[in-house]
């Protein structure tokens, strides 16, 4: 496929079956059509218990792609449904990566967002947000036996200088919530307030 040229592209692949280390992926189906200089790519990815899907609209420049992240939708056995709350800019090279701040939406109150910006040559930034995310978020890592309740607010900055150094700020603000599970057979409750 040239894609240097204004001809019209056409792009479909589908496997099945695959696995990535231990991760067991039963189906991943690519799609694209348009052209270098306007197309659309669709992924969508099914493990045995979680989906992801996502559409990309965007256009060729001579070292780069250049266009939107359109679509978003995560669903898993553990976290639940999310979804692009609203199409972001993205870029993509072999020297940078810049995808502007972009929210996956679980339900009205509860958000994911993210921006960032790599370069190779220079300092590189990722800002994470997160707004009244379920602490039980985390129940597939947990002993069977355990329950976390509670949600986190809270504001991740880091940094990457081009000399190695990284620099991180985090704010992070627990709601009331507790940790319950059991030691030598007892049912313990550990709790936490938001002061």
């Amino acid at each position: 496929v040239n894609l240097r040229t204004q001809q019209d592209l056409r792009l479909k692949v589908v496997a099945t079956d695959l696995a990535l280390g231990t991760t067991e992926i039963k189906r991943v189906k690519l799609q694209g059509s348009g052209s270098g200089a306007s197309h659309t790519l669709m992924a969508n990815v099914t493990l045995p218990k979680d989906r992801l899907s996502l559409q990309l609209q965007g256009r060729l420049k001579p070292a780069s792609w250049q266009g939107q992240l359109q679509q978003l939708t995560l669903a898993t056995a553990t976290a639940g449904h999310w979804q692009l709350q609203a199409p972001a800019a993205l870029t993509l090279s072999a020297t940078e990566a810049q995808l502007a701040p972009s929210c996956l939406q679980h339900t009205r109150s509860v958000k994911f967002c993210t921006e960032l910006s790599w370069r190779q040559a220079a300092n590189s930034k990722v800002v994470i947000e997160l707004s009244k995310l379920p602490l039980n978020i985390i129940q597939g890592l947990l002993p069977e036996e355990a329950v976390l309740t509670g949600t986190v607010n809270g504001k991740i900055a880091a940094t990457l200088r081009s000399n190695g150094v990284i620099q991180a700020d985090a704010l992070i603000k627990l709601s009331r919530g507790a940790f319950k599970t059991y030691l030598s057979e007892q049912p313990k409750e550990f709790a936490f307030d938001d002061s």
